[in-house]
C-alpha cells in the first residue's frame, strides 16, 4: 500500500493507493463509502477561493478519474487507507411500513443535521481504535 503526504506549495498531491473515501452527499444525508483504486488531493486556489481542497480518484472497478472541489471551512469527506474498511454508520433510511403492495420509509434525521457527523465520528473512532488508518480528514481542515 502506497501512502504519501507532502506539504507546501510545490508539493505534490497527497496520494494514497487502495483508499476509501466516505463522502457526505450533496442533500446532507449521511456519509457514502466509495472504496478507490488510488485517491489524491491538494489545497490549491480555485476561482476566487484561495484556499480550496482538489480531490481525484479512481473507485475500485472503474478506470475513469472523478473528483470535486470543495472551497468551504469544513469539507465534507474523509479518507482512510485501505479498502478493508466497515460502513461506519447505519442506513440512511428506516423504515416506517411494510405491506404486500408498498413500503414506507424516512430519512433518520434531516439535512445536514449534527447527528450525521456525530454517528460517523464514532463509526469512525471505532474503526481507528481497532488499528484503522487516517489519510485525510477535510472536516477538520483549517484554512
Amino acid at each position: 500500500m502506497s501512502f504519501r503526504l507532502e506539504e507546501g506549495p510545490s508539493a505534490r498531491p497527497n496520494r494514497v493507493e487502495k483508499a476509501t473515501l466516505f463522502l457526505q452527499g450533496d442533500f446532507g444525508f449521511g456519509y457514502h463509502k466509495i472504496p478507490c483504486r488510488w485517491i489524491e488531493w491538494e489545497e490549491r486556489p480555485y476561482a476566487q477561493y484561495s484556499h480550496a481542497i482538489h480531490v481525484r480518484f479512481v473507485p475500485k472497478g472503474g478506470r475513469s478519474v472523478r473528483g470535486f472541489v470543495h472551497h468551504g471551512i469544513n469539507s465534507p469527506f474523509v479518507i482512510l487507507a485501505g479498502w478493508n474498511v466497515p460502513d461506519l454508520t447505519k442506513s440512511d433510511w428506516e423504515l416506517i411500513r411494510e405491506d404486500e403492495s408498498m413500503c414506507v420509509q424516512q430519512v433518520r434525521h434531516t439535512s445536514f443535521s449534527p447527528e450525521w457527523d456525530t454517528e460517523f465520528d464514532k463509526g469512525l473512532d471505532r474503526y481507528r481504535g481497532r488499528g484503522g488508518r487516517l489519510a485525510f480528514d477535510g472536516r477538520t481542515s483549517t484554512r
